[in-house]
């Protein structure tokens, strides 16, 4: 483990920082083994959270993680997305779209979860092990599946 104030970085994490990329990472968080942090745009990681094993968050554009966060194991968590209107024009010369991800304090997300950008999840909310999210995900809510729907609510 490297420390980075209070918190911990496994050694066996990467973080690449490039360009214009902004990290900032919180008291008390914890990045574990092989997590890769790619940021060229702004990634904000708040106090007490978990960075599970294997995850790769993907911050071209914007990602945000507010406080007493856990994130479980091999999640992928990405803010961009490839442009593919033009049919005339291979996917790959079309570049990528910038987004936005906000995960909102005391959220759960389970092992395996993707989280496509343009998406908050709430506060309290819980997404369930291998779910897919493409849309908003209420406060206080469980989510699951592929794409995660509402399962039922915590209050």
């Amino acid at each position: 483990m490297i420390r980075l104030g209070n918190s911990k970085i496994a050694k066996s994490a990467f973080i690449d920082v490039t360009g214009n990329g902004q990290l900032t990472l919180g008291n008390n968080c914890e990045v574990r083994h092989n997590a890769v942090l790619e940021v060229a745009g702004k990634v904000t990681i708040a106090d007490n959270v978990v960075i599970g094993v294997g995850n790769w968050l993907q911050g071209s554009g914007e990602i945000t993680i507010h406080k007493n966060v856990i994130i479980g194991p091999h999640c992928n968590i990405v803010s961009t997305s490839h442009k593919y209107a033009d049919v005339k024009k291979p996917i790959v010369e079309q570049g990528l779209e910038y987004g936005k991800i906000t995960i909102e304090q005391d959220a759960w997300i389970g092992a395996g979860v993707t989280i496509a950008m343009n998406v908050t999840i709430g506060k309290g909310a819980i997404i369930g092990a291998n779910s897919f999210v493409n849309k908003d995900v209420e406060p206080f809510a469980i989510y699951a599946g592929s794409p995660a729907v509402k399962i039922k609510s915590r209050k």
